[in-house]
């Protein structure tokens, strides 16, 4: 996953009230492997084969539950993670092979928002929180009582994300990605990059 740039808080309250049927463009990452999978399929999805830290797969599975609630006739797949701006290559290390970028335009209501950096809060099963105070007094919580105070519902509240004061960095986990919502696909290597025909 690349990081996402920061948005205006006039952009997140737009995506908030968005008509579900409007169509916003996303940018994903991808593996060549995926690549050959969408093509053969029809559409790109999330796979537990691709998460790459085991550790994580909890966080994963909670995402996707909240993907369940939110999004109507979801497809119970794992998220597609991609960012609502072009991904920055110069600043990404090389990888071993050639990856895919896919540029798409997705109905809003096939896409879930959430804070880039207090998604970190459920990959480290840490309360999601802006306040010192409540974070301490989590802490000081019985482990017991911990898993029932964590917040992470938060991290989905768009008004929540921006009452925090910074611009905030939205993801974006996708429900399925069609062939025909495919604007662009490129191959990328660190700096270099050449085009494929959706």
């Amino acid at each position: 996953m690349c990081v996402p740039k920061a948005v205006s808080t006039k952009l997140v309250r737009t995506l908030k009230t968005m008509d579900p049927e409007t169509p916003i463009t996303v940018f994903t990452v991808q593996s060549p492997t995926a690549l050959r999978c969408a093509e053969s399929l029809g559409y790109w999805h999330g796979s537990r084969d691709f998460i790459e830290d085991e550790d994580f797969r909890d966080a994963y599975l909670w995402m996707r539950d909240q993907m369940a609630e939110r999004i109507s006739f979801f497809s119970g797949d794992y998220p597609i993670w991609a960012t609502l701006h072009r991904p920055n290559f110069r600043k990404l290390r090389k990888w071993a092979e050639p990856q895919v970028l896919v540029k798409a335009r997705v109905p809003r209501g096939r896409i879930l928002l959430s804070d880039y950096d207090d998604w970190h809060s459920v990959l480290n099963r840490f309360i999601a929180t802006h306040d010192e105070k409540e974070a301490d007094q989590w802490w000081e919580l019985p482990e017991t009582e911990k898993l029932a105070n964590l917040h992470w519902e938060r991290i989905l509240d768009l008004d929540w994300v921006i009452e925090n004061g910074r611009k905030p960095r939205l993801q974006a986990c996708v429900d399925r990605i069609y062939a025909h919502e495919v604007e662009r696909i490129t191959f990328v290597n660190g700096r270099r990059r050449y085009c494929h025909a959706a």
